[in-house]
């Protein structure tokens, strides 16, 4: 009961990860679709998986949209199912408590599982469900002799068939699940049993390969790349290493799983390693089979299939015997090291989980900001992830970061998967904006959209109705936050209250106060293009004293520079002060503001519109209260 406590407390961020990478065009493939349609070939998709839509469309609501919460809770669900499944298959096939126990731990808690966990799309974990049903009333039925229950082992296993075809993989285990039961190896081919299972399979198989699918994705690669990035999940974490393997230590890997060979053939555990081995190496034949390394990389979701196989690997080598006397350097040593690597699966898990969540928490926003738009506006994304992973990667070969939001996908779609409407949307990317943040941040991040320059910005900014940017911070985190508006031509219809130059004049200045702090909204009406080295200052000023605050910069958060303004144009820009000394104290301040060369320190003189000239280039735009607390 703890583990299963401790295993949905773990994934339980999942539930707020929301829709991430293809999902639009995934959980879209249902829609529209009647039943038979369903359960019969596709030809704009990949597989033949029937089940599998099947159990998509459950999840659609009445106007074709999806929940995400419900669908990570079924996958979060699915999984503690299989632990039990787990425990239950390894005591059906006679291992010891405290094998059936560890194996359970491990593969709960196995690391590689956790996109097929914590992804609302993958079918991995389901149809696991379907062949641990099957294979653990497969041993029941042949140890009591029970055809009924036969039956309904094959029932699973074709069902399991429907949701992925990499379920036939579960053949050859079946065989050693005959031997195991029977106890003789020489009665095996002649059990009728496993060779029904054969037959069925051999007639899935036939239909999958003529059932008309959209080719391009399976093919028959045998890319020994799959095979070696495949292999890495063998080596189950190792003790010490919390950040994973680094590729220095990729050598090492083999040799860690050499040794452990060695532990199960010394301590006579030859069931174990010959199941545990079967089961990793088969359930991911297909995978090498059928998908070259481009695809798979991208996919450590594949890992589950063979994660029991590896757990009861693991967990038959290090753990303590209990039918034997007791050893007591050797129980200490394995307890250790169980623990050690069972510390090491929480730590990678933990790691994955706070990179999901990063991600999660910008899609959440931006997914807020398309909720509250009119359905006819056109909005630009600057700098939006299309996807980043660590620094540091758990394993050397294949990618091990998070998919968010690619590019062949619109980022409208994903409001339109829950919504079922969303406004246009672009993207582009300013590389050299943020470049600070996203340097000393965990994450190496792939943006969306085609590289420009800030010029290019501001073009497309006078045809849509606002762009956002995403900043990156050195913990990880990412925001999204509205950089402004551009109003092509537009006469403003209000006098200005200040003119700062012969570049800009300033139309309003409007004052926010919240927890997170003090922001300023500002309204610009561009006279002239500004210099490259112009920018705007904003400070947050106690009457009399220096600065307590500043929200420095060009306008739009960079995106907006003053070179490349149009004259006639309507600029709209949003700052929030940023404090001198960690934070801003209760009282009064005055919020002053102007435009500066950064290269030469000068700054534009302001003009009240009477015609005046105030001191210093400084004009007072408001004031403001801070509140304490």
């Amino acid at each position: 009961m703890l583990l299963f406590l401790f295993t949905a407390a773990l994934y339980a961020r999942a539930l707020h990860f929301g829709f991430i990478w293809d999902d639009p065009v995934w959980f879209y493939r249902v829609a529209g679709k009647s039943l038979w349609e369903l359960i019969t070939p596709l030809p704009e998709y990949h597989f033949y998986r029937p089940g599998t839509l099947l159990i998509n469309r459950a999840f659609m609501r009445g106007d074709g949209t999806f929940d995400p919460v419900p669908m990570h809770a079924f996958q979060i669900g699915v999984h503690l199912l299989n632990v039990a499944l787990v425990a239950r298959l390894c005591r059906e096939l006679r291992f010891g408590r405290g094998v059936a126990l560890a194996t359970a731990a491990f593969f709960a808690l196995y690391p590689l599982s956790h996109q097929a966990v914590a992804w609302a799309a993958p079918q991995h974990a389901w149809v696991m469900l379907l062949s641990f049903i099957s294979a653990s009333t497969y041993v029941i039925a042949r140890r009591q002799s029970r055809p009924a229950l036969l039956a309904g082992s094959l029932i699973a296993y074709l069902l399991a068939l429907s949701v992925q075809e990499s379920a036939i993989q579960l053949l050859p285990l079946l065989f050693l699940f005959e031997w195991r039961v029977r106890g003789r190896f020489r009665v095996l081919w002649r059990s009728a049993a496993p060779w029904l299972f054969v037959i069925v399979s051999l007639g899935y198989l036939a239909f999958w390969l003529w059932a008309p699918k959209y080719e391009g994705v399976t093919t028959l690669a045998f890319d020994p790349e799959v095979a070696w990035y495949l292999l890495q999940g063998l080596a189950y974490p190792v003790a010490g290493l919390l950040g994973g393997i680094p590729e220095w230590a990729g050598g090492g890997m083999a040799a860690a799983f050499i040794g452990l060979v060695s532990i199960l053939l010394l301590r006579r555990r030859y069931w174990a390693l010959a199941i545990g081995g079967v089961w990793a190496l088969c359930e991911q034949a297909a995978t090498w089979v059928g998908l070259d390394y481009a695809y798979v990389n991208l996919s450590s979701r594949q890992f589950y299939l063979s994660a029991f196989g590896v757990a009861l690997l693991w967990a038959a080598a290090l753990s303590p015997d209990c039918s034997r006397p007791r050893r007591r350097l050797w129980d200490v040593a394995g307890w250790a090291a169980l623990a050690l690597i069972l510390v090491q699966g929480v730590w990678l898990l933990t790691g994955f989980q706070q990179m999901y969540a990063h991600g999660a928490t910008v899609q959440s926003a931006m997914l807020d900001v398309l909720a509250t738009a009119d359905e006819e506006d056109s909005l630009l994304f600057v700098n939006y992830p299309d996807r980043f992973e660590p620094y540091r990667r758990p394993y050397p070969l294949g990618y091990w970061g998070l998919t968010l939001a690619p590019v062949r996908v619109e980022l409208a779609d994903f409001a339109l998967l829950t919504t079922g409407y969303a406004p246009h949307t672009e993207s582009l990317s300013v590389l050299s904006l943020g470049l600070e943040g996203r340097d000393a941040g965990p994450y190496y991040v792939n943006m969306r959209g085609a590289p420009v320059a800030e010029s290019t910005v501001y073009e497309r900014a006078r045809e849509v109705d606002a762009v956002y940017l995403v900043s990156y911070h050195s913990d990880g985190t990412m925001t999204l936050s509205r950089a402004g508006a551009v109003r092509k031509g537009l006469a403003s219809g209000e006098a200005p209250v200040a003119r700062l130059g012969d570049v800009a004049e300033l139309l309003s200045a409007g004052v926010s106060v919240t927890t997170d702090g003090v922001c300023v909204d500002l309204e610009w009406h561009a006279l002239a293009a500004g210099t490259s080295t112009d920018a705007v200052f904003l400070h947050l000023t106690p009457p009399g004293e220096p600065p307590a605050a500043q929200a420095d910069g060009a306008p739009g958060q960079g995106l907006l520079p003053l070179w490349t303004w149009k004259p006639g144009d309507l600029i709209e820009e949003s700052r929030c002060f940023v404090p001198v000394n960690g934070e801003i104290p209760p009282g009064a301040y005055l919020i002053n503001v102007g435009i500066y060369n950064w290269e030469t320190q000068t700054r534009l003189p302001v003009y009240l519109p009477e015609g005046s000239v105030l001191p210093d280039g400084v004009f007072t735009a408001a004031w403001v209260r801070v509140p304490e607390g």
